[in-house]
């Protein structure tokens, strides 16, 4: 077609033969625009398509945190509330911690290796994937495997005091005791708020835990 135009135009044909020439320009420039639009268009649609799996892949990647930090946060909590029950060191509760963050680190590297994540983040959800797995286990292991055996211990408060208020008017009340040289928080209820102090010593009912670390299934406090 523009050939023939450019041949209608250089020639500049016979009147009659004119009209036929500006009717195959204009169709030739209708064809023009609606290719142009066409290319708009498509651009349009890729763009559109483009943000939608950008976007499908955000709520993946959002879904997929969520599934490791809010089920770590929780296992985490539980095992502290089983540890605070448990004569266990610090040092080997950070072990244990650590050695479920490493392998949780690699298998959080592993499957996005092929994405443009950071160290930090790559390291955030690692430990929240892999750090409380063990750390729940061995706190919930030892503590509901405990041996039936129970023996009563009677030992020397160091030191009674009382945490600072939340959201409650109670400030609560803590004695701290030392067993096997592990040194131990241990809380009460807000009845004894205003009367921590004056106790001297605890008696606590004690069974071997699954793991061969004690822990505490009833506590009682002596003047």
């Amino acid at each position: 077609m523009v050939i023939l135009i450019s041949f209608c135009t250089l020639t500049g044909g016979h009147s009659s033969e004119r009209p036929h020439c500006i009717k195959l320009g204009n169709v030739v420039c209708h064809i023009k625009r609606h290719c142009t639009l066409g290319r708009k268009s498509n651009r349009k649609k890729q763009r559109i398509e483009v943000q939608k799996a950008i976007e499908k892949e955000h709520n993946r990647q959002k879904l997929i945190a969520y599934l490791i930090l809010f089920p770590g946060v929780a296992l985490f909590i539980w095992g502290i509330l089983l540890f605070d029950k448990t004569f266990i060191p610090t040092q080997t509760q950070v072990i244990i911690t650590l050695l479920g963050a490493t392998i949780g680190f690699i298998v959080v590297h592993f499957l996005w290796r092929h994405k443009e994540y950071g160290l930090f983040a790559t390291l955030f959800f690692g430990f929240f994937l892999g750090g409380p797995i063990p750390f729940t286990f061995v706190a919930t292991t030892n503590y509901y495997l405990r041996t039936e055996e129970s023996e009563n211990i009677e030992l020397d408060i160091l030191e009674t005091g009382n945490r600072s208020r939340r959201k409650s008017n109670c400030r609560t009340p803590y004695v701290i005791v030392e067993h096997l040289d592990i040194k131990k928080d241990i809380l009460f209820p807000c009845d004894y708020e205003k009367t921590i102090s004056k106790y001297k010593r605890l008696t606590l009912t004690v069974s071997k835990g699954f793991w061969g670390y004690p822990v505490f299934i009833n506590k009682k406090l002596n003047d």
